[in-house]
């Protein structure tokens, strides 16, 4: 298929573009949804789909991309990523928008609302690009003993404040080299109870650099948003051959085996033991992160995400098609 991606974040074109390319697809990534650019755009390519996901930047235009593609028989294909936590104040407000043909939802949950509300959906976990994310030698500039790549996000009272407080809030008085990529992080004292040291902070880093990191930093921690299910930087970790540390939660215990895939603490006593015997056993912590990357070798991968819904995706696609009365 010709995929149009409306995608300003490289995250995406990294990870659900580059997986989608790899299928075979032809994508063009389009970085803004100016209604003029955008026609230009569904003009010149003439593409079969356009992809989206998320959140992303331009989603602030969701009427204009409406108005410009409800004037060709374009199949509007959106992956709900940021569901369940934003389903209601996200997912829900941009489909009512773009009333896209069908929806991929990360969380089988939600999948009722969407059903009742008309849409074709299937549900599709977020994963990794294993050709993105793979060993690579460390870059001095990011070396350290552990490294957190994540925005605070602290606004919402979720799962995520405890899991902070689990992975994060106990390693401030300690003497390891830390480094932490990420904006937001300035309320944690308000929110948190607890401040982040200013050298620890390195701002916010580009999606394309965080390969070098997890290659890097001998622990890279994962925070969850919710302890049912897994934050994407959890795969890319694995992927890149990264020792993850994360929390144990049913998320993390339902898709690896703590100790042999990643490690996984419950409390800020686990969690300083475990940082403490990991940085003197390399050996051990190198055979973990091994063992991690070949499961999401094996199981974790965009490529193998979209393989397993695509057959659905056609069938949508082709209704849509047929009644468009497109040949």
């Amino acid at each position: 298929m010709k995929i149009l991606g409306l995608m300003s974040m490289d995250l995406f074109r990294l990870s659900t573009g580059w997986a989608l390319e790899e299928l075979g697809h032809q994508v063009f990534y389009l970085d803004e949804a100016d209604p003029e650019v955008l026609d230009h755009a569904i003009q010149q390519f003439q593409p079969d789909m356009v992809f989206d996901m998320g959140w992303d930047a331009l989603h602030a235009q969701a009427e204009s991309i409406y108005s410009i593609l409800q004037r060709y028989p374009v199949f509007h294909l959106y992956f709900a990523e940021e569901d369940p936590i934003h389903f209601s104040n996200w997912s829900l407000y941009y489909c009512d928008k773009t009333k896209p043909q069908m929806v991929l939802t990360r969380n089988s949950s939600c999948i009722p609302q969407y059903e009742a509300l008309g849409y074709p959906v299937i549900a599709m976990d977020v994963g990794c690009n294993t050709s993105f994310h793979r060993p690579v030698p460390p870059n001095p500039a990011h070396q350290c003993d552990i490294a957190i790549v994540a925005n605070a996000q602290l606004d919402f009272d979720i799962y995520r404040r405890e899991c902070i407080r689990t992975l994060i809030s106990p390693l401030m008085n300690t003497s390891y080299h830390i480094r932490i990529y990420g904006r937001g992080w300035e309320k944690s004292p308000e929110v948190l109870g607890f401040s982040v040291p200013p050298a620890m902070l390195h701002g916010i880093v580009p999606f394309h650099i965080t390969n070098q990191i997890y290659n890097s930093a001998k622990i890279n921690i994962s925070i969850q948003s919710i302890e049912e299910q897994l934050s994407s930087r959890t795969f890319d970790i694995l992927a890149a051959g990264g020792f993850l540390l994360t929390t144990d939660t049913p998320g993390v215990r339902a898709h690896f085996q703590p100790g042999i895939h990643c490690e996984a603490v419950a409390t800020a006593d686990q969690l300083l033991e475990k940082v403490g015997y990991y940085l003197n056993h390399d050996e051990e912590r190198k055979q973990i992160a091994a063992n991690g990357r070949g499961l999401v070798m094996e199981r974790d991968s965009y490529v193998q995400r979209f393989s397993q819904v695509w057959g659905k995706v056609e069938e949508v696609y082709t209704q849509f098609r047929n009644e468009r009365g497109v040949s």
